[in-house]
């Protein structure tokens, strides 16, 4: 966080700050214009964010973009608050704010209202239009950036404030569509005869754009007016023949193609009837890289070069060739590598074109901010040496293979269990047994180390000292170091929000309720038989759910979601029963529970106290079973006052 800002900022802040309302959040002005320099002002004394470092970032929504800008807010500290500069450009209609911390999880978004602000005109009183459209989006959805809670009256009441002050909000299809659906939804006579009127205005004008006939579309389904939006659809298609539909035609006809020459032959007809499309840019692009990664695969590398220039994106670029170096890797330390030469100049040529672009971020989509853009592309960093370092082993470069797994371990703080166990295998190649005990002692009391890395700690400690039950007692007070420190760690993580009351039947047809369950502790893990991080963990879910089996007070409860199969209950019970796992499996076939909860990628885990509250939230599996039961352990503790009924 930045400590210094430019004098003259400064001088304008501290013009300001007599001004500035004594509030968790503030802007000076409290209305702003385009064009205004807004000083941001955010307290998080009495927050979820006091006392940790945390960063803020605006997202700009402008007229005619589709997708927000991210800023990063520089801050600087003004008394007990922190202040930040931002420029309103000159067709911004709105400004959403962000406050958190990633790495804690923690977040504020001040009560699920999040921190918001219209764009105003002149006078500063009245909305450009557009912003109170915006606003009702927020609500609706798309103020997930900022944690707003979708709030369908609220939406509802600033869309028709909107739309009596700028009619031609009709014209931007989100706010159309999302009018339309929440009308429909809340039984609004009026906004639904408001939106037929809409759509047959567009249809019966000969004049209509593709855009305003695939408005008028959205619109019609919201309202599930099935055959009307069909018709439309039609018109469109038929008029526009190398629109929108057949550019969904090209789509799908090449994720069906089933051999190259296919993708080939829609590759380069879209090239062509596209060639003017910028929005097909992207599809072009994940054409090539697909095409690209075929050859690649089957080694043709005149062709495969040939189609990797076309990609014009470097981190897809840099993808495509991380994805080639790790099959050529063997995946593994075990293993047979395939072409390991050849793997390891790939793995160094997606290793520099990440570089390149975190020196200049010529790939960064508008909506990321430059510093979470560039903490994505570290992590990409670290997942890429990674994979370098495993050929650079597989090559006999066992210094460099330490020098790159260091890199991979360090930026992922030793949290994800593969990456650790090779690191633990490259460090004993070049260390000392001796050293490379102390190094997994470290890990161990860190609570960083995986079974085979135990084994590994345990191997070298018995050839050094030859008393394996000096091994035991010692492994006994490292693992409660471990454990002292691990649960600091996770205490940090601590949160305190209601849970979304839920109703769901199991497996077995019975129903289970979060109000039937007060009084114990649940664990609640959203997964589904698609998802491999998912299934990777439930061997570590199993270990935890049979360690607390014979408490009465603990209930885990692993909940189906986002299945796309036909029958969801039937895939998700063969599953379970197909590896023997004794889990109380619910389903969410409608996805309602997981949207109650919030979860944006599975898997993801919530730890809830006796009365309802969740106080831990888990996202994603790191490949450490043992470091997963380690720590949902310590969160059901916590969670259950650390009493056992």
């Amino acid at each position: 966080m930045k400590k210094t800002i430019h004098s003259l900022t400064v001088l304008a802040m501290l013009l300001f700050a007599s001004s500035l309302a004594a509030q968790q959040f503030s802007t000076n002005p409290e209305k702003p214009t385009a064009g205004d320099n807004v000083i941001v002002s955010y307290d998080p004394i009495g927050g979820p964010l006091a006392g940790i470092e945390f960063d803020g970032v605006a997202y700009l929504y402008e007229l005619g973009k589709q997708e927000p800008t991210a800023i990063d807010l520089e801050f600087m500290r003004e008394d007990a608050a922190l202040t930040a500069l931002l420029k309103i450009p000159a067709d911004a209609q709105a400004v959403l704010f962000s406050f958190g911390n990633d790495d804690l999880e923690k977040t504020d978004n001040n009560g699920g209202k999040g921190y918001k602000t219209l764009i105003y005109k002149a006078d500063r009183s009245t909305p450009v239009a557009g912003a109170l459209g915006l606003k009702s989006l927020f609500y609706n959805g798309y103020g997930r950036n900022g944690g707003i809670k979708n709030d369908a009256e609220k939406a509802l009441n600033l869309a028709k404030q909107e739309l009596a002050s700028n009619p031609k909000a009709f014209n931007d299809m989100r706010f159309a569509s999302s009018y339309a659906a929440l009308g429909f939804k809340q039984k609004d006579a009026t906004v639904i005869a408001a939106c037929k009127a809409e759509i047959e205005k567009i249809d019966n004008n000969k004049k209509s754009s593709e855009d305003e006939l695939r408005n008028a579309v959205s619109m019609a389904t919201a309202l599930e007016e099935k055959a009307l939006a069909e018709s439309i659809g039609k018109k469109a298609d038929e008029k526009f023949p190398n629109g929108l539909a057949a550019k969904k035609k090209a789509m799908d006809s090449f994720k069906a193609a089933k051999t190259l020459d296919e993708k080939l032959k829609i590759y380069a007809d879209a090239k062509v009837k596209f060639s003017k499309e910028k929005d097909m840019e992207r599809t072009l692009t994940s054409w090539a890289a697909t095409i690209a990664n075929e050859y690649g695969t089957t080694e043709d590398w005149t062709n495969f070069e040939k189609y990797f220039a076309q990609i014009k994106d470097r981190t897809r670029a840099a993808g495509v060739l991380n994805g080639l170096a790790w099959k050529m890797s063997g995946e593994s330390l075990d293993g047979a590598a395939k072409n390991p030469g050849k793997g390891m100049e790939l793995s160094a040529r997606s290793l520099d074109l990440v570089k390149k672009d975190i020196e200049d971020p010529a790939s960064k989509p508008v909506s990321f901010s430059g510093k979470k853009w560039k903490n994505n592309l570290e992590f990409t960093t670290a997942m890429y040496a990674d994979t370098y370092a495993l050929l650079l082993y597989k090559n006999g470069k066992f210094a460099e293979a330490l020098k790159y797994q260091t890199i991979a371990c360090e930026k992922n703080k030793f949290g994800d269990g593969e990456m650790s166990e090779r690191y633990a295998v490259f460090y004993e190649k070049m260390n000392s047994p001796k050293e490379t005990e102390q190094m997994l002692t470290g890990l161990i009391t860190d609570g960083k180390a995986t079974s085979k890395m135990l084994e590994q700690h345990k191997r070298l400690f018995l050839a050094n000292n030859t008393v394996e039950s000096a091994y035991d007692k010692y492994m006994v007070s490292l693992e409660k170091e471990a454990k002292v420190k691990k649960r600091e760690e996770i205490e940090k993580k601590l949160i305190d929000e209601n849970a979304p009351a839920f109703t769901l039947r199991n497996l077995k047809g019975e129903e289970v309720s979060l109000e039937g369950l007060r009084g114990k502790v649940l664990v609640l893990d959203f997964w589904a038989t698609w998802c491999g991080p998912c299934k990777a963990s439930f061997p570590g879910m199993q270990t935890a759910v049979n360690k607390f089996a014979d408490r009465k007070d603990v209930e885990f409860l692993f909940i189906d979601t986002w299945e796309n199969v036909e029958d969801k209950a039937k895939a998700a019970g063969d599953f379970i029963a197909s590896k023997s796992y004794t889990f109380n499996v619910l389903m969410d076939l409608d996805n309602q529970v997981v949207t109650k909860f919030g979860v944006s990628g599975i898997p993801t885990k919530f730890v809830v106290d006796r009365n309802g509250k969740i106080r831990f939230k888990a996202v994603g599996f790191n490949g450490n079973d043992q470091e997963l039961v380690d720590e949902l352990s310590i969160m059901i503790d916590i969670a259950g006052g650390d009493v056992t009924p």
